[in-house]
């Protein structure tokens, strides 16, 4: 649907459903759009990069499928599409999870971090 302006990114996100991350890359880092819709409330359905479980656990707050399968992605939109009580139970986990990347909680992490160098 086009660029979002960064300011409004978490907004605009929050009117989905769910966001697709169907990457090709496996060495994806720690997408900012990842962490948009966990901050919105919106569970994730994405392709298990390196640094997929960081971010999304399954079935907790998003659904993960393997790398090496990519054909499960239409399977995972299947079941979020079949089960929306169960994505609606994500959001509230998804909301938790954004906690730990808030600027507050990172703030937090360094300074104990170079605290105890």
């Amino acid at each position: 649907m086009g660029c979002i302006d960064a300011n409004k990114s978490v907004e605009v996100v929050s009117n989905y459903y769910m966001l697709l991350f169907p990457t090709h890359y496996f060495n994806e880092g720690i997408p900012g759009t990842i962490i948009d819709a966990l901050a919105a409330g919106i569970p994730v359905i994405a392709r298990r990069w390196c640094f997929c479980d960081e971010m999304i656990a399954d079935n907790i707050n998003g659904i993960v499928y393997e790398f090496e399968e990519p054909e499960k992605l239409e399977k995972a939109i299947r079941f979020a599409i079949e089960h929306p009580i169960e994505i609606f139970e994500m959001k509230f986990k998804c909301i938790q999870k954004a906690k730990e990347y808030m600027y507050n909680t990172v703030l937090e992490q360094v300074s104990n971090t170079l605290q105890g160098l």
